[in-house]
């Protein structure tokens, strides 16, 4: 469906990928093909029967997926404050002669921070020691950790650790901490927003001649080219990136390299993606094609 409107996202991490597109929510014009199957209709404004026209948005489990793939890396899960169920994790620093002033700390700590919005939780679970807390919330992506001791508490002062950079800052004030800490949940999920973003642009390149269209597909890139919109045109594209993309991964005798059809993944919105106009002889980058172009078109492999 070359018109859907799709959300994409590439699955790959700093030292390779798969250079794939997926489509993670979707918007489609279903027309009136289920209003006529269910008999669906309306009075319109001259008071007559109609069927209605329908239109299908969804945003699916999959984008799970995504978030888990894009964002994790080896210590397990990295969550984005605005998706995450505990957005913040506090961990007391435990020694017997100060176990309940730090805990009672800690759990005003805690309420603070509820109080103000912010989704946390505090590990006051007996029998397991504070490195073993910190493995076990940054195996579930926690984004932002708190340490509280009795040094820091001395010094009215907590320890925050990060868990998309793993920066790790000494000394913040509790006076004002619920302003600090949603301050801070906003600039990793800025952070890893943009990081995320600018990995994906990185593997989105602009292509305007079908000779260099396949090559950059087997490079684990998508294409942004000009594109006529014909459905026979994404016909012909599909066969042909099929079968140059085999022939170049026999004659590099790589198993490894993708050969699989490429399609329209989207129109994207900000037509500036490509970085320039449309060509000015308006050619659809479908050397086959006999039609001009009216958009950029982003192209790829998809799973």
């Amino acid at each position: 469906f070359p018109f859907a409107l799709i959300f994409l996202l590439l699955f790959f991490s700093p030292s390779t990928g798969s250079g794939r597109g997926i489509q993670a929510c979707t918007s489609h014009d279903l027309g009136q093909n289920f209003s006529k199957m269910f008999n669906i209709e309306f009075t319109d404004e001259n008071k007559e029967q109609q069927l209605v026209w329908q239109t299908s948005w969804g945003f699916t489990t999959r984008s799970i997926g995504i978030s888990v793939m894009i964002h994790g890396d080896d210590k397990g899960l990295v969550l984005p404050p605005k998706v995450a169920s505990y957005q913040v994790v506090i961990v007391p620093i435990i020694f017997k002669k100060s176990q309940e002033e730090v805990l009672a700390a800690a759990a005003k700590l805690r309420d603070t921070l509820v109080a103000a919005g912010v989704r946390c939780l505090l590990d006051d679970r007996e029998g397991y020691k504070a490195p073993f807390k910190y493995n076990h919330w940054e195996l579930r992506g926690v984004p932002l950790r708190i340490e509280l001791g009795p040094k820091d508490i001395a010094k009215n002062a907590c320890v925050t650790v990060r868990r998309d950079t793993k920066e790790k800052t000494f000394g913040v004030a509790l006076d004002g901490i619920a302003d600090s800490v949603k301050k801070l949940l906003d600039d990793i999920q800025a952070s890893m927003y943009k990081k995320a973003d600018d990995e994906m642009k990185s593997r989105i390149i602009t292509i305007k001649k079908w000779e260099d269209f396949v090559p950059n597909l087997n490079k684990k890139n998508l294409c942004i080219s000009p594109w006529c919109g014909g459905i026979d045109c994404e016909k012909s594209i599909k066969k042909k990136t099929k079968e140059e993309g085999q022939k170049l991964a026999n004659d590099a005798d790589d198993e490894f390299m993708l050969t699989a059809s490429a399609k329209s993944l989207c129109i994207p919105f900000d037509q500036k993606l490509a970085g320039e106009d449309l060509p000015e002889d308006k050619k659809c980058v479908n050397d086959e094609c006999k039609n001009e172009s009216n958009c950029w078109a982003l192209f790829g492999r998809s799973y």
